[in-house]
Formats: structure tokens, C-alpha cells, sequence
């Protein structure tokens, strides 16, 4: 039996909740359509109050505490419960919209907390389906401006996109808005591409670009025509064909961790 497999079993025989999810609040700055957890006239418990539960979580065996809502960062005492779940030496997650965090100071505060993961919902590649099902135009901009303030923080975030009619037919590109950030796969965003040297490849990756958002294009450094890498052989059969190669540098990586190309 391994020793996860053995502390979660030990915890269901003594009856210690190991892992807790508390929503802070049902207030949130959105208006998703599916929303089931936003009911009205509900009164928020004090910072006392939750201060006082980590306390009783923490002496009945508790490892890990979610802090969820609503949105948890519309409580107005959300840094000081974030702030008290690391106190206590207990593993802190936060499951978002990621809104707030646009907001660089706030983003800075948060990384601060050193938040063990970070669950945030993308609800469509583009502005027209995520802002229509969040009910809030400009929330998916400021979701990308958010994503890229907790990549260059090194905050760990889990993109989760709940299927609807209007967004199953972009779930691939969703998945690459997460792979364009590197989000939970151990590297930074990206930070330059780099062509291999072909004279030829500029209108190639123009066109690329130009389908990104300017939030995230604005930050990445190309290098044209560059000239072909002297190390590995993960290009070189494209830059043998001809065919517009190039490598991509993160602001941190590692081959333990992550893909390269």
C-alpha cells in the first residue's frame, strides 16, 4: 500500500476530515448561467468566525483547505483566511474565476500565500462564448491578464472548463490557451520563439501571432530568421525540408516536467 493510499484510509477509520473545501461567500463578480451556488440574503461568517474553524480543522487532523464561494475573494477578509490556513502550516487551494487577480498587486499578494494550486474556469476560447456564459463582458480579457500575472509569479494554476453547447467545439483550443501559458505542466510562460534561420518564415509565424490575443502576444520576443540551434535534434528534421521550425523559450523548465519543442 503506498502512503497516500495509507493516510486516507487511517483518516476514514478514525473519521479526520484530511481535506476541506469552505466557501467563504456566495458573492461573486460574475453571472455564470449555470451557476448552482448563489443564493441571496445569505450572511457571510466573520474573520473571527473562520479563524476560529481553521483552528478547529487543524486540531481534528486537516491537511488541506479549499477555499471556494461564490468567488472566495469577494469576502472581504479572504488574504487574512488565506493568511490563516498557512499559518497552520495547512496545504491552501483556491478555486477562482481568476478575475481579481487582473489586478497585479492582488496577484503579487496571492503568490505571496504560496497557494499549493490554484483551480480557475476558462469557459471558451474567446471573448464571445466565455463572456456570455460568465454574463460579464471583459471577463475573459481580464482572465488572460491574470493568467499571465500568476505565470510570471510561478503560481501553479489548474485551468477546468465546464462543457456546454456553446463552448464543446473549442475545447481544443482551450487547451492550448493553458499549454500557451504552461500552466500546470512545470514551466513559466513563454517568453521568445525563435525561427531556425530560413529567410522565408516570417509571414508563417506573422499569421500565427496575429491569431493570439494582444495579452499574451504583447509579451513574447520573436526572433527572425533567427539562426538553426546547435544543440538537440528536436527541429533539425524541419529545418532540413525547409519547413518553418522553431523553439520555444519559458521563463523557467524542465525536462522532468514539461514538453519541448
Amino acid at each position: 500500500m503506498n502512503p497516500m493510499t495509507a493516510l486516507i484510509e487511517s483518516a476514514y477509520d478514525d473519521a479526520r476530515p484530511i481535506t476541506v473545501q469552505l466557501e467563504l461567500t456566495y458573492k461573486c463578480n460574475l453571472l455564470c448561467s449555470f451557476c448552482y451556488n448563489s443564493p441571496l440574503g445569505r450572511r457571510e461568517l466573520e474573520l473571527d468566525d473562520w479563524i476560529a474553524t481553521l483552528d478547529k480543522l487543524k486540531h481534528a487532523g486537516t491537511f488541506t483547505i479549499s477555499l471556494t464561494g461564490g468567488e472566495p475573494m469577494c469576502h472581504r477578509d479572504f488574504f487574512e483566511i488565506a493568511q490563516g490556513v498557512r499559518d497552520r502550516g495547512l496545504v491552501l487551494k483556491t478555486y477562482t474565476n481568476g478575475v481579481l487577480l487582473a489586478d497585479p498587486d492582488k496577484a503579487a499578494r496571492y503568490a505571496g500565500l504560496a497557494p499549493f494550486d490554484t483551480e480557475i474556469s476558462l469557459h471558451g476560447a474567446e471573448a464571445a462564448t466565455h463572456d456570455r456564459l460568465t454574463g460579464i463582458r471583459g471577463s475573459f480579457d481580464k482572465l488572460l491578464v491574470a493568467l499571465g500575472n500568476l505565470s510570471q509569479l510561478g503560481v501553479k494554476v489548474s485551468l477546468k472548463t465546464p462543457i456546454t453547447r456553446l463552448n464543446q467545439h473549442q475545447l481544443r483550443d482551450v487547451e492550448n490557451i493553458q499549454a500557451l501559458f504552461n500552466q500546470d505542466n512545470g514551466t513559466g510562460r513563454v517568453a521568445n520563439i525563435s525561427m531556425q534561420g530560413l529567410a522565408g518564415v516570417a509571414p508563417y509565424i506573422g499569421k500565427w501571432m496575429t491569431a493570439l490575443p494582444t495579452q499574451i502576444s504583447q509579451h513574447i520576443d520573436l526572433t527572425i530568421p533567427g539562426r538553426p540551434g546547435t544543440g538537440g535534434s528536436d527541429y533539425a528534421s524541419f529545418v532540413c525540408a525547409s519547413v518553418p521550425a522553431f523553439s520555444l523559450s519559458s521563463l523557467s523548465w524542465s525536462y522532468g516536467q514539461t514538453y519541448h519543442n
